[in-house]
């Protein structure tokens, strides 16, 4: 089975990323350039005329973006990408705090116990209940 080539836009947004410091298939995955893969990383992808951003993390793959403009899914493959290889040590946000401690350091108390109720579940609860 042949792999199709991949567009020039891919081509181009995986050699950038090689500049970067990130390593293909542990932190990042675009479709036609093949690669072993981790098991999370983000993905780039082109379904029909849109392109796709995914996170994908132990075989489960969730959506972040779908649209027609490459120049929206590059910046936001690249967004994904620095958050999650920065705690890494690879790329632009290396030592920065997550969104997520970012967010977090604005909460009241009610809000980040609702958050950690949500992720964990209330006591007795399965997550997600």
């Amino acid at each position: 089975m042949s792999v199709p080539a991949p567009p020039p836009e891919f081509v181009e947004l995986h050699d950038e990323c090689l500049r970067l410091g990130y390593l293909y298939g542990l932190d990042y995955f675009i479709w036609h350039i093949p690669a072993e893969l981790s098991s999370e990383l983000i993905v780039l992808g082109l379904d029909g005329d849109s392109y796709t951003v995914s996170y994908r993390d132990m075989g489960t793959q969730r959506l972040l973006l779908r649209t027609d403009d490459f120049a929206v899914a590059r910046a936001r493959f690249l967004d994904e990408l620095g958050w999650l290889a920065g705690p890494r040590g690879r790329g632009p946000y290396v030592g920065r705090k997550s969104r997520a401690e970012v967010q977090a350091e604005s909460w009241t108390v009610e809000e980040a116990t609702e958050d950690f109720y949500r992720r964990y579940g209330r006591p007795g609860e399965q997550p997600g209940a």
